[in-house]
């Protein structure tokens, strides 16, 4: 049997290669997870392009990331250290950089307004003053935006020739849940957006449509896992992964687990120096990496690169087939578009690794495959978890409780539904939760309280003594 080469993609996953800061990456890395969008707002900066082979157009690279975990995780945090201390030497240039623009745009201004008025200084100011309330910003992230408001911050974006939109919506479920018209616009161009391209439809007076091309936008949406499993916020989720974004996410899933404890109060702060020490090492490294980096520059696949892609794409295509009318459509369709988001990824790695070398080795490749493939585990076991219903929220909130009386308007207070429509909306739901109850081994007591006036809840395990079942988590995996 010959022995393949070290370059050859087996189909299996490999260890994570050893490559400067993505070595970090691993299956519970919150900080990487977000890491790799902000390094590619990091290189995009620079308009990098990607590609396959020789003949062919180059395409940007960008990075889109959904990350769904528990409340409480920490998630704006991670990102404002990522900021602040791996990143600040890139926002420090990113600042300057966009000053740098506003300058120049007002300069411009000033030698119009000496063409149009060279004999009136007065005139000259007026006209820059007013002028200068035009010129858009070079936005270092944003949240949300209209139609409009994203597509004029591509234009600025196209008239720099530099930076990246980096969209971030820290509370995806929420944002969900009830969107404007507005939002849904937004979130559609968004995904839109993904390819470079941006264009708004002819208003009045215009006679055509206006577009612009080579916008690298890369995003940062993460939610608390119940907001997102809550009927119209899943919804809407669905809809949205189906109509595109799944093709387009790297989407990052961790279900609820212990939290750690460190008892020794003095080894957990040897630890924390330790890690800010290192971040600024890492800091330094980053700002390094992004000063060598050429802008405009194209990476590019070599041959033995694109061998692995080729057979990577090919293993997707055959997994795809052995699971069509097998598998669901939102599933299939993130298989049949993986490898795409993989090669881009590829090129991230390829930046941040060697960004003196414009090539994508077969180990940059290699890298990109165990990620994606540990990203589509993530997405698959998140797809599969049960929405909750309105009858599992009260009744985990029973469960929660047990063995205590709920009043009414205690339970009002959890806010399960709107004040106004809580009365039918808990009659309504208040069966099915003795039912589930009963069928894990427990009954609801009900009784009358405060002379009669209100009404008191308790789950209690079965009065006849039968075996209780171990009540499943809502949520658990099929």
């Amino acid at each position: 049997m010959t022995k393949k080469k070290k370059s050859e993609y087996t189909g299996k996953l490999n260890e994570p290669i050893k490559i400067d800061l993505t070595k970090t990456f691993d299956r519970q890395g919150r900080t990487a997870y977000i890491l790799n969008t902000k390094l590619s707002q990091m290189a995009t900066f620079k308009r990098i392009q990607v590609k396959e082979s020789d003949y062919e157009k180059p395409h940007i690279i960008n990075y889109y990331g959904v990350n769904i975990m528990s409340s409480g995780s920490g998630k704006d945090k991670i990102t404002r250290e990522i900021d602040q201390y791996l990143l600040s030497g890139f926002r420090a240039y990113f600042n300057s950089a966009s000053n740098e623009y506003i300058n120049k745009k007002e300069a411009e201004l000033l030698e119009t307004a000496k063409k149009n008025h060279p004999n009136s200084e007065n005139k000259q100011f007026e006209f820059t003053e007013k002028e200068k309330n035009k010129i858009r910003n070079i936005r270092f992230e944003l949240e949300e935006a209209t139609q409009e408001g994203l597509f004029a911050d591509c234009v600025t974006l196209h008239n720099s020739g530099i930076g990246s939109l980096f969209i971030k919506i820290p509370e995806l479920g929420l944002f969900l849940e009830n969107p404007t018209q507005s939002q849904q616009l937004f979130l559609n161009s968004v995904i839109k957006l993904y390819d470079g391209e941006s264009n708004i439809k002819s208003t009045k007076g215009e006679s055509r449509s206006t577009e612009v091309k080579g916008i690298p936008c890369n995003c940062l949406f993460y939610s608390d896992t119940n907001k997102l499993l809550q009927d119209k916020a899943n919804n809407y989720l669905m809809k949205l992964l189906d109509t595109g974004l799944v093709r387009r996410s790297f989407i990052a899933f961790m279900p609820e687990k212990e939290i750690s404890i460190n008892g020794d109060y003095e080894l957990e702060l040897q630890i924390k120096n330790k890690a800010y020490q290192e971040a600024e090492e890492i800091n330094e490294f980053i700002n390094k990496t992004f000063m060598a980096i050429d802008k405009d520059s194209e990476f590019q696949m070599l041959p033995e690169t694109y061998k692995i892609y080729h057979n990577y794409q090919n293993q997707n295509k055959n997994k795809y087939n052995s699971l069509l009318r097998k598998s669901d459509d939102i599933l299939l369709k993130e298989l049949r578009g993986r490898f795409w988001k993989t090669f881009k990824l590829s090129g991230l790695i390829a930046v941040i690794s060697h960004p003196e070398e414009p090539v994508i080795k077969p180990q940059d490749l290699e890298y990109a495959i165990y990620q994606s493939e540990l990203f589509a585990q993530d997405f698959e076991q998140f797809f599969k978890t049960k929405p909750q219903t309105d009858t599992d929220k009260l009744f985990l909130y029973f469960l929660n409780n047990k063995g205590e009386w709920l009043a009414t308007q205690e339970i009002k207070k959890q806010k399960f539904t709107n004040y106004n429509h809580f009365s039918r909306w808990f009659d309504e739901n208040l069966q099915y939760v003795k039912n589930m109850a009963e069928s894990q081994g427990y009954s609801v007591k009900e009784e009358k309280f405060n002379n009669n006036s209100g009404k008191r809840y308790m789950l209690v395990e079965n009065k006849l003594g039968q075996a209780l079942t171990v009540a499943k988590p809502l949520g658990e995996f099929v």
